[in-house]
């Protein structure tokens, strides 16, 4: 993934203030990738957060999620930019214009649920995707269960895949990973604590 994290894990960034500060932290502090949830947050109030967990986690990386439906995008895009986040995950929706957050050092993510869009990922740059089934939180509009849509674009694509939207146990997520999912990314189990 280009992002170096002992534990191939990745932290849902659940928007509505459950993927604040506290919870990022923690995961990044304990070897995953914590991501803030900053949809519905204002720039300032996405400033602030990022400033606490970086005051937390030191240089362990985290990451934001943002979803490109919301009115504020591009303003919560050129916060993380200027705070020079590690890792920027955008999904329900895609947008080309992420990609130029590379040019900061900023690691991109979409988040996907086709053959058709990681591959549109993979060619405008993305460092790693997220697959996202029909069973994840913040998903893009599929039905499709995880198995359906992930092989085929395993086969498609060379980035990095991250598996997401209804992996329970270490037994599924250790089958993916056998699969070729580099990491896995829960929300639920994570809203939980």
């Amino acid at each position: 993934m280009n992002i170096e994290i002992p534990i191939p894990l990745v932290q849902g960034g659940m928007a509505v203030r459950i993927s604040t500060a506290p919870l990022v932290a923690a995961v990044s502090r304990a070897g995953g990738l914590g991501v803030l949830g900053a949809s519905g947050m204002d720039p300032e109030e996405l400033r602030d957060e990022i400033r606490a967990v970086r005051a937390e986690v030191g240089a362990a990386p985290f990451g934001v999620n943002i979803m490109v439906a919301v009115s504020k995008f591009k303003e919560l895009v050129r916060t993380c930019i200027e705070e020079r986040v590690p890792a920027l995950l955008v999904g329900a929706g895609f947008s080309r214009e992420i990609f130029e957050a590379r040019e900061s050092g900023v690691k991109v993510l979409p988040i996907v649920s086709s053959v058709k869009a990681a591959e549109l990922s993979e060619r405008l740059g993305a460092d790693a995707i997220v697959v996202e089934s029909g069973r994840a939180g913040g998903h893009l509009g599929t039905l499709e269960p995880l198995e359906n849509i992930l092989s085929g674009i395993l086969e498609r694509v060379r980035i990095p895949v991250l598996a997401a939207g209804g992996v329970e146990t270490p037994a599924q997520a250790a089958e993916l990973q056998a699969q070729g999912v580099a990491g896995i990314q829960l929300g639920t189990r994570f809203a939980l604590t």
